[in-house]
Parts: structure tokens; C-alpha cells; sequence
């Protein structure tokens, strides 16, 4: 049976939803060490749906939240979504797997109900040094990413 979309409910969830994308960037913030993280806020958060799309968003950086959804997708092309499990993160910092730059490292979090994969914790956070041949991690002439 099909039943007409309400707006005030899609209103509801939207906004329900973004709300757990924002308390997911306070929660980096508030247990953060980096003053790049806890006082810059150079972070972001966002929900996907199963396959990666983008279904919330916190009001981060957009040049961060432009990669959540690839970031899922490239992910589950090499972990498929059968070996993830309730309880798995996964730290991402490969440019090819959706980012940014090597020190945009996202923790890719599967979300579970009733066994059944249903969506997609992301946050992405800057890290100061990530290592590599120079400081601060920007190595213009390298060649590849293990530089």
C-alpha cells in the first residue's frame, strides 16, 4: 500500500538525522588531543545509506563532505559489505579511496539493524603529520602516495 509522503515527518527525520551527523562531529571535538581538531574544527561527519550515498551531513567543511559517499562506495569495491560486521571501524586516508590528501584520515563505521547492513557512520579528520618525507605530510613531487 502507498500512502502519501508526509512533509512534517520527512521534515522530522531529515533534521533527526543531521542532528546525529553534528553530535557526531562534537563527539571528535570534545575527545579530540589536536588543537586541528578540538579548536580549528577541521572535521567533518556524515551519514550514507548501504551502498554509500549520501543521506546527512553535519555543517562541516564541504570540501570534506564532497567524499563521504565516494569514500563508502570505493571502500565497499574492495571490503564487500558481507565481510563488515557490527562493531568493525575502518580508518581510510588513500586520496584513490574518496579523500582528499593523505592527512584526511575517515572512520568508516557500519551500522547494523536486525543483522542487516543499513547505513554508514563516516568521520573525516585532518591529521596535522601523517608522515612521509616532509613535514606536515605535502610532498608536491611525489609520485605516488607511499612517498
Amino acid at each position: 500500500m502507498n500512502s502519501p509522503i508526509n512533509p512534517f515527518t520527512v521534515e522530522v527525520i531529515r533534521n533527526a538525522l543531521t542532528a546525529i551527523a553534528e553530535e557526531m562531529s562534537l563527539v571528535v571535538m570534545r575527545s579530540a588531543r589536536s588543537p586541528l581538531l578540538r579548536e580549528a574544527g577541521d572535521l567533518s561527519s556524515a551519514l550514507t545509506d548501504a551502498d554509500g550515498n549520501l543521506i546527512a551531513q553535519g555543517r562541516d567543511i564541504p570540501a570534506h563532505l564532497g567524499v563521504m559517499g565516494s569514500t563508502v562506495q570505493e571502500f565497499l569495491k574492495r571490503v564487500p559489505a558481507a565481510q563488515l560486521s557490527p562493531g568493525d571501524v575502518w580508518f581510510l586516508n588513500l586520496p584513490e579511496l574518496g579523500g582528499n590528501h593523505l592527512p584526511d584520515v575517515k572512520a568508516v563505521r557500519p551500522i547494523f539493524a536486525e543483522g542487516a547492513l543499513q547505513a554508514f557512520a563516516v568521520s573525516l579528520a585532518h591529521w596535522a603529520d601523517i608522515g612521509g618525507a616532509r613535514p606536515g605530510s605535502y610532498v608536491p613531487e611525489a609520485r605516488d602516495a607511499w612517498q
